[in-house]
């Protein structure tokens, strides 16, 4: 056969649709693409985020919030010292976190309010309200440092709804409220509200990879385990 006739029957086999549904696709080769995906979404999110112009700011803030919290969980030095001592971290933190340090500001007082609740959960139930509005405030700051294209009034509201819906479904032991099933349906409501799905586009598809690329890694496993069984 002539190279002629041998590339116009390859084109046509290209172009057959029936002839890729011959070609056996193993599951293998399907889970392989899930990390691709990923990797070229995680890529191309980083690209067009502010996050590694944030990262040294984020390390360093993260390494003073963990030595706070080590510092208050070491129960041999007095109470008075730890105290001092996360107040210390607390005002280093804003003035050397740069652009991050309105998550400071907040992430501090909001952890604060957290061990309160720890400390006595069914009496100081209230602590959780402070300490995830605190919370979510903190994360719309960093959100919006991190992308700065995007509104995060979404992602603050969903970290409001997330607050009401934990102490909605704490026990009652624990300081459960069940009033509090209200405001988180009301949180939930801002929070679609809000979401402007004409923003900035330029994450939307990084996104849609790694959402692709962890389905198709879910759906793998779960195909692996139905052949086991």
């Amino acid at each position: 056969m002539r190279n002629g006739e041998c590339n116009v029957c390859l084109f046509s086999f290209l172009l057959s649709p029936s002839s890729f549904l011959e070609v056996p696709v193993k599951p293998r080769d399907i889970q392989r693409l899930g990390p691709v995906l990923i990797g070229v979404g995680t890529l191309v999110l980083i690209v067009n985020s502010n996050l590694l112009g944030t990262l040294p700011a984020l390390i360093w803030l993260a390494l003073l919030f963990g030595v706070a919290v080590a510092l208050w969980m070491v129960g041999s030095i007095p109470h008075w010292i730890r105290i001092a001592g996360v107040v210390v971290l607390y005002v280093l933190a804003m003035a050397t976190s740069g652009d991050l340090a309105g998550v400071a500001a907040l992430a501090f007082p909001a952890s604060a309010f957290g061990v309160v609740y720890l400390l006595h959960p069914k009496r100081t139930w209230w602590a959780i309200i402070p300490c995830g509005i605190l919370a979510s405030v903190a994360l719309l700051v960093l959100f919006e440092a991190i992308f700065p294209g995007w509104d995060g009034a979404a992602v603050m509201f969903l970290g409001f709804a997330a607050t009401f819906t934990v102490l909605y479904l704490l026990p009652s032991h624990r300081g459960g409220q069940r009033w509090a099933l209200y405001p988180a349906i009301g949180c939930i409501v801002l929070t679609v509200l809000t979401n402007d799905p004409s923003g900035d586009s330029g994450f939307f598809l990084p996104l849609i990879l790694i959402g692709a690329g962890v389905a198709i890694l879910l759906w793998w496993r779960r195909t692996k385990k139905q052949e086991g069984e």
